[in-house]
Order: structure tokens, then C-alpha cells, then sequence
């Protein structure tokens, strides 16, 4: 919760220090603004990784992990989110959004590290789920029109974009945002030599974050559209994890179904880095 709240209160220190604070927070202008993005993203963190250390091993070993790898994939990766906020100064405004971010479950990893752990090709992993990642977030996003600097920009020399109090067509946007994510985990079907044992996580909750920065272009007065780059975070907790045995009664002392020792909470690290293009309307 900290790193949102640290990068927000040095950026403010930053427009202070170099005398933009006027930029930010002078004027009149007030307005509603509704808009949304889609994109691609690439999944990062625990979220992303593969790390055979962290796979679900409750009923099959006697140890278990406390910590997930989420084996998310980038094909068929998508992102969408959908925002409103309120401007309560020209350059600075407050925003509410929900975010989405689906991925692909790669089960034919999963499926060959329960074989390379076991050292048999005699175990099969399966999955019909893959991820949704959702956010509820809220937070301040600032809008800094953008111009060439200097007087003649068809001189033939150099010109570097700069902040600028006068209205453009171009503008810098920044958002930093917090709030809850949930996120499913998909359910893993495992069939063993002489038991099936079947995984579930169902909903992981935790604290999220969510920077972007990108470029707003105004099209007609009150219609703009923009291109970002994001990143958002968390560490969500599966309270519902729970493993279930059925052990085969030709191989295994005759009992069925059986409740066992790794029923524990699990967590898994999210990060998620985003491009994504959108329209937005001013009311």
C-alpha cells in the first residue's frame, strides 16, 4: 500500500519544486469525463511465473507450498478498463475505474512439472479455467497540455515537447490509482497412478495499485483519444484453497474421499504491464 501513496506524494513534491503547482491546480475549469481502453498485457510477478518451487502439491507430497506461481500466459492476453472522473482544477482530477485483464492458463506446463516431479509420464494435469483479474480502484490523475517549445517550429532546428499552461490538442496524462483486485485461480484436475486429487482456489482478494502514464490527442472539442502504458499490482489470498483425494481402493487401503492437512491459505504476487488505446468523452 505504500509504494502508490510514496510515488503520488514525491510527484507532487516534483510539480512544487519546479514551480508547475500553478499548472496543476490554478484556474476555474471543472468537468465530468467518461472514457475506456483496451489493450494487450504481459503478465509479471508470481502471476507470471513458472517456478516449479511454488506448484500445488497438497495430497501428493507432505510438503506443500504457501505461495503460488500463476503460469499465465501472454497468447490470448486482453485488457480492458472503463474510468469517470472529475476534474476539480484544469491540470488535476479525481477518477474512479474498474479494470479487467484475462489470461491463459498454461496447464501443459503444470502438466509436465507434476510429471518431471514425480519422474512418470503416468500422471495427467487438467484445467478448463484460465484467469480473470479484476480491479475496483480509485485516485488522482493530473492533464498536462503539451507544446512545441520555442516560436518557430518550422526553423529547421531541434524543438522539445514541454508543459504548457496554454490549451493544446496534446496532452500528458497520469494516473496512479488503488483499490481492490480479485482473481480467480483455475482448478487443477490431477490423475495419479493410484489417486485423483483435485485443487481449488476460488476467489484470491487483496489490495491493488495501478500507475499509467500516455498521451491524450483531442480529436473534436470534448472527444480525445489516448494511448498508455500501464502497470498495476498486488498480492491477493485464496482463503478457499482446499485439496481433495480420491485414492483408488486396488492400490490404496480402502477409503475414498478424504480431508487432509493442506487445506491452508495461498497467495500469489500480480503485476501486469499493459498497453492499451482508448476514447474518452468530456460532459
Amino acid at each position: 500500500m505504500k509504494a502508490p501513496v510514496i510515488i503520488s506524494i514525491s510527484f507532487m513534491l516534483f510539480l512544487s519544486h519546479h514551480g508547475l503547482a500553478q499548472l496543476a491546480f490554478g484556474g476555474e475549469d471543472k468537468g465530468f469525463m467518461i472514457g475506456f481502453n483496451l489493450g494487450k498485457n504481459a503478465p509479471l510477478a508470481g502471476y507470471g511465473s513458472t517456478s516449479q518451487s511454488h506448484l500445488p502439491l497438497g495430497g501428493i507430497s507432505k510438503s506443500d507450498t504457501n505461495s503460488l506461481s500463476g503460469y499465465a500466459g501472454t497468447q490470448s492476453s486482453f485488457h480492458y478498463d472503463i474510468y469517470a472522473g472529475y476534474r476539480i482544477f484544469p491540470h488535476l482530477g479525481l477518477m474512479v475505474a474498474c479494470n479487467e485483464d484475462f489470461n491463459r492458463f498454461d496447464i501443459q506446463t503444470v502438466n509436465s512439472q507434476y510429471r518431471s516431479l514425480l519422474s512418470t509420464e503416468q500422471v495427467n494435469a487438467m484445467s478448463g479455467d484460465n484467469f480473470n483479474i479484476t480491479q475496483f480502484l480509485a485516485g488522482p490523475y493530473l492533464c498536462f497540455p503539451l507544446s512545441v517549445s520555442g516560436s518557430n517550429a518550422d526553423d529547421g532546428k531541434s524543438h522539445s515537447f514541454h508543459l504548457n499552461p496554454v490549451r493544446t490538442n496534446t496532452s500528458l496524462e497520469i494516473r496512479v490509482l488503488v483499490g481492490l483486485t480479485t482473481a480467480n485461480y483455475p482448478a487443477i484436475y490431477y490423475s495419479g497412478i493410484s489417486e485423483t486429487t483435485l485443487y481449488s482456489f476460488g476467489e484470491g482478494r487483496g489490495f491493488g495499485y495501478f500507475g499509467s502514464a500516455g498521451i491524450k490527442y483531442e480529436i473534436v472539442d470534448g472527444i480525445a483519444i489516448h494511448l498508455d502504458v500501464n502497470y498495476e499490482g498486488s498480492s491477493v489470498t485464496y482463503p478457499n484453497y482446499s485439496v481433495l483425494n480420491y485414492y483408488n481402493p486396488n492400490t490404496m487401503p480402502p477409503y475414498t474421499y478424504t480431508p487432509n492437512t493442506y487445506n491452508t491459505p495461498k497467495t500469489m504476487t500480480i503485476g501486469l504491464f499493459q498497453a492499451t488505446l482508448g476514447f474518452s468523452l468530456e460532459l
